[in-house]
């Protein structure tokens, strides 16, 4: 898909949904753009995009750059491994874990945040740093 017929498509869902008001929306709340991957991708992106906010959800390794429009979001989806600094911030004992067949035998497990404020990524624009 082009850049223009991406743009025409969005613009002729929009006049169908002016003119079909019966019709029911989409359950769309984000478009998501996987096509960046760096910290330099990031630094590049961030002046384009003015007022964003950053979010990361706590069970996978990434970084959602939002820009928000009315109710529909423009998601970039970033790897946090590859934009943020990696911060050890202490340790925690994990006790053995049996389940039927396995043993998870215990260890020590890093305590960890995610550095993605300035200078990594641009000045900082809202969102959540910490990871538990």
């Amino acid at each position: 898909m082009t850049r223009e017929s991406f743009i025409a498509s969005l613009r002729a869902v929009a006049d169908f949904y002016e003119t079909h008001e019966t019709v029911h929306l989409p359950n769309l709340t984000a478009l998501n753009v996987f096509e960046y991957h760096t910290r330099a991708d990031l630094a590049s992106l961030l002046p384009e995009l003015g007022s964003v906010v950053k979010t990361y959800p706590v069970r996978f390794d990434l970084l959602y750059v939002d820009k928000p429009f009315g109710d529909i979001i423009l998601r970039f989806i970033f790897t946090k491994s590859a934009v943020c600094r990696r911060v050890v911030v202490g340790t925690r004992e994990v006790p053995t874990k049996t389940i039927p067949e396995q043993v998870f035998p215990a260890h020590t497990e890093d305590i960890v945040e995610w550095d993605c404020s300035a200078p990594l990524m641009g000045e900082e624009r809202g969102g959540n740093e910490a990871e538990s």
